[in-house]
């Protein structure tokens, strides 16, 4: 089951509720919630993990206050919990598919296709067809665990990366 996402000032509401019962008044502000919120593309489940981290970052340095730089950290960690939490519910296929573009850094989509014949049979995978292949890593690319881009030059070879601090 998929919910829809919120509206950002929905967001913003269901943040302001935490804060207000989690946090020292003075400690954050509307436009820390603001940020927060943008940085969380309407998902209230990053935007509270988010603001829980920036919190604890905040009171781990001993701030009065909710900083930038610890927002910043609650969102990179939030982002980092939802790719994890992302793969995992993939299927093992997925998973080979993203590890072996995340050992590489970024390559080409042929290669990618003959690295994945190579470690799905020394993983005791059955290979997947050409067309599943294709399909797995656009499931990948929708779920912004993969980007794919054309190459330069005259060839124009298509090429995949692991979307690592992007907004999810």
């Amino acid at each position: 089951m998929e919910f829809s996402a919120y509206l950002p000032g929905q967001v913003v509401d269901i943040l302001r509720e935490r804060a207000t019962a989690a946090l020292a008044p003075e400690s954050w502000c509307e436009a820390d919630l603001n940020r927060i919120s943008q940085a969380a593309a309407r998902d209230a489940r990053v935007a509270i993990q988010t603001l829980r981290v920036a919190a604890y970052v905040a009171e781990k340095a001993k701030a009065s206050q909710v900083r930038v730089a610890d927002i910043d950290a609650g969102t990179r960690q939030s982002r980092s919990v939802k790719r994890v939490y992302l793969l995992r519910s993939m299927s093992e296929h997925h998973q080979l598919l993203h590890r072996i573009v995340k050992d590489a850094r970024r390559m080409g989509t042929r290669d990618l296709w003959q690295a994945y014949l190579v470690q799905a049979k020394q993983a005791g995978l059955p290979a997947m067809s050409k067309r599943a292949f294709n399909n797995y890593k656009l499931h990948l690319v929708q779920a912004r665990l993969l980007r794919e881009r054309q190459g330069p030059g005259r060839a124009n070879a298509r090429f995949v990366e692991v979307v690592e601090d992007e907004l999810q």
